[in-house]
């Protein structure tokens, strides 16, 4: 296990392929290798490392040095050999199950909510969802779509994430959006835009 400097213990189980090169990860063994039955789950966890503003990885769960906050991830290892459905499995559910009894808080950064069904089908495991709107590019369509998708889990605690809010609108903003009144307000492809108050 890896404790960061705050107490926490976290397990981040980033689905898609790219944050592992992001955050300079192995790419696997990691999630979809354990689903298939290619590696145990201590082959899958990796530790990333903020120990003095530098970044660092190191693998099977031990951290490079004693210092620094440390975080412990399961990438996604070789999605090519998924067949489809093992997200939602209960082989899934039981390995989120066993994660969240070793650590204290478990992040599972799942690909978009309405473009892959990958990410409807491990919902069931999740305690609670932060859906992250991405300012200027994310549509108030692809919003309210999401929301009404999230409604069903209505008895799971949500929250909004804002992403790529820019310095210059300063701490307070608003949206340039709103729910609409009519059928003819409903329809809205336009990015959802942040603004000075």
């Amino acid at each position: 296990r890896a404790r960061d400097v705050t107490g926490v213990q976290t397990c981040a189980l980033p689905i898609c392929p790219v944050h592992a090169k992001r955050l300079g990860l192995a790419g696997g063994p990691g999630l979809a290798d354990y689903l298939t039955g290619s590696a145990s789950p201590e082959e899958t966890l990796q530790v990333y490392s903020f120990a003095g503003g530098a970044r660092g990885q190191s693998q099977n769960g031990s951290s490079q040095n004693g210092k620094g906050s440390r975080l412990v991830c399961i990438t996604a290892g070789k999605v090519s050999a998924l067949s489809g459905g093992e997200l939602g499995s209960e082989k899934f559910a039981e390995m989120i199950d066993e994660v969240k009894h070793a650590y204290d808080l478990v992040v599972i950064d799942s690909p978009p909510l309405l473009a892959v069904a990958d990410t409807t089908e491990m919902l069931p495991v999740a305690d609670s969802v932060a859906f992250c709107v991405r300012l200027g590019a994310t549509t108030v369509d692809a919003v309210r779509a999401a929301r009404a998708a999230l409604d069903r889990l209505s008895h799971r605690p949500s929250g909004l994430v804002l992403t790529d809010l820019s310095r210059n609108v300063g701490y307070y903003y608003g949206y340039n959006y709103a729910y609409p009144y009519t059928d003819s307000e409903a329809h809205s492809e336009e990015p959802v835009e942040a603004s000075r108050k």
